[in-house]
């Protein structure tokens, strides 16, 4: 179940938050930022609070970021290979 979002870009990064595959998370932040960088490059004003809210997504998106990295990190095999295993993401 999702809060209350004031503005759209608010969808993506609910969606990155909520995401609990370490190995879809950037895919999620990716676009999260993307959506960041359009309200920014908009024609529409941006407010203070709504800047600031941008300033707070844009931690929170680098925090799961690097917690995503750490966890993939810690769960693959100390000898892993990704060319034995297949492509790597």
């Amino acid at each position: 179940m999702r809060g209350i979002v004031e503005y759209e870009w608010q969808d993506a990064l609910q969606d990155a938050v909520h995401e609990r595959d370490p190995r879809e998370i950037e895919g999620r932040v990716l676009i999260a930022e993307i959506a960041i960088a359009e309200r920014v490059h908009s024609p529409c004003r941006v407010d203070s609070i709504e800047t600031q809210a941008l300033f707070d997504a844009l931690k929170v998106l680098r925090l799961l970021r690097s917690s995503a990295y750490r966890a993939i990190k810690i769960h693959k095999p100390r000898h892993w290979n990704p060319t034995v295993f297949g492509t790597v993401r």
